[in-house]
């Protein structure tokens, strides 16, 4: 596709606008402009600040992490777009994925490490956003982009590479979702026995437009293997886990999606479990289906698992479940997204609550740190394999997304690090103890200054 490749930010970009004003009802309130502008100062800042320390640390130049700088900082714009243009129209359920798309397709012009850095841009900032209240359109951007990305880089990898196919099927996604809704919401108004109308104008419509776009990249086998049985099991999915608390449904769903990444790493290997990850996500987001989207948390792992075993083969090789300090990473990721998202509902109101957020940041990003240093390549491996078993549970007690697109994130970041964390990993047992105490030290000066932000005050303790 490459006489349209250069292309694909205009397309996107157009189609991000018609998604602005393709819905039915304005978007609930997001959160206050003036949150919204201390999350670009302060994770834009934080994050800057964290890729200094990664330059000076692992003896890089500026220009050496130059795509991740501007990933980071395309990440940050992308997910607060995303948030502030909802509440300028009448959003569609698909603008978060038309917003991915386009950043997405200029990412790579910034270098190699771009687009891993936007996911966690975005995630960092759907984060901070959600402090106040729910940022639904930031959250789904940053969950989305972790499939598109991964869907890029190991098609990528291909005997025969092919080049923004994960761009091109989110599209093909939003596309299908603009034509869909309202085909199948004016069905269901004219006949309530027809409801079951636009799950079913979805499947075919991205169906259809998956499938010019696989056949023109000369894969149709991703589509007929790969493509429209993760389409088949999406909408299973997505009906078993809707609103009913059911723990069954939710562990059969997740069940499921690990059996399609099975059968598409069987046919394409990683690149086929990225387009099953793809597959999965267009039809859940659209159909606005959380429960059904966190089911999909095991899947968005392995996926993150594959690219990281791409970039860095070595370590991917060390995964052998069966040893403890890969339960204890595996621990450890199910503990990190959980805490946050724990915290993030029971806060109380507060003026510093932001900073806190940040804070935060500083935790989840260090938390991995301790099992790396002790407990080498293989703890990296279990954690990355927690993360996504977290969204999993927090899908048996609520529907937010956060616990999703902070696993996605936090992923996409261990990806990114493992350049400098990979010359700490065979210290010796008295500079892993000096290494351990730093950052041990760090984490629990910002937990402290979690607590004491976080704290209830006297008359809120009262109430």
């Amino acid at each position: 596709m490459s006489d349209i490749d250069g292309l694909l930010p205009l397309i996107a970009l157009v189609v991000a606008a018609i998604a602005m004003f393709a819905g039915g009802e304005r978007a609930p309130s997001g959160p206050p402009k003036r949150t919204v502008k201390f999350t670009i100062l302060g994770v834009g800042v934080l994050l800057l600040v964290g890729l200094w320390f990664f330059q000076r640390s692992a003896n890089q130049t500026w220009a050496d992490i130059a795509g991740a700088k501007a990933g980071v900082i395309l990440g940050i714009l992308g997910a607060t777009c995303a948030e502030w243009c909802a509440q300028w129209g009448k959003p569609s359920k698909v603008l978060p994925i038309a917003f991915a798309a386009f950043d997405l397709s200029i990412a790579p012009f910034f270098g190699h490490f771009a687009p891993l850095a936007y996911v966690f841009g975005a995630a960092a900032t759907a984060w901070v956003l959600s402090i106040k209240t729910e940022a639904r359109f930031a959250a789904r951007t940053a969950i989305v982009s972790g499939g598109i990305v991964a869907c890029d880089m190991l098609g990528a990898d291909q005997a025969t590479p092919v080049n923004h196919v994960g761009v091109f099927l989110a599209l093909a996604a939003a596309v299908a979702g603009l034509l869909a809704l309202p085909i199948g919401e004016g069905l269901a108004k004219k006949d309530k026995k027809l409801s079951p109308a636009t799950p079913l104008v979805l499947f075919v419509v991205f169906a259809a437009a998956a499938f010019l776009v696989f056949r023109k990249l000369g894969l149709v086998e991703a589509f007929t293997a790969v493509f429209f049985g993760a389409s088949i099991v999406a909408l299973v999915v997505a009906w078993l886990a809707q609103e009913e608390e059911s723990l069954t449904r939710v562990v059969i769903g997740s069940i499921l999606w690990l059996a399609v990444a099975s059968a598409s790493y069987g046919y394409l290997r990683g690149f086929g479990m990225s387009v099953a990850l793809i597959a999965g996500l267009g039809i859940t987001l659209v159909l606005d289906r959380p429960k059904a989207l966190l089911c999909l948390g095991p899947l968005a792992a392995v996926v993150v698992f594959r690219v990281f075993s791409q970039l860095h083969p070595e370590a991917g090789r060390s995964f052998d479940i069966g040893q403890h300090y890969q339960l204890m990473g595996l621990l450890l990721g199910v503990l990190v997204p959980i805490l946050a998202g724990e915290w993030l509902r029971s806060a109380p109101p507060s003026k510093l609550l932001w900073l806190a957020a940040v804070l935060w940041l500083l935790v989840m990003a260090a938390a991995p740190l301790p099992v790396a240093i002790a407990f080498s390549d293989k703890g990296i491996i279990g954690y990355l394999v927690g993360l996504g078993l977290a969204p999993v549970l927090e899908a048996t007690r609520r529907r937010s997304l956060d616990t999703l697109f902070i696993s996605i994130g936090l992923g996409c970041s261990m990806v990114l690090l493992y350049n400098w964390i990979q010359p700490h990993l065979e210290l010796d047992r008295h500079e892993k103890i000096v290494a351990l105490s730093w950052v041990v030290g760090l984490i629990a000066v910002a937990v402290i200054g979690i607590l004491a932000i976080s704290r209830p005050r006297p008359e809120q303790e009262a109430v």
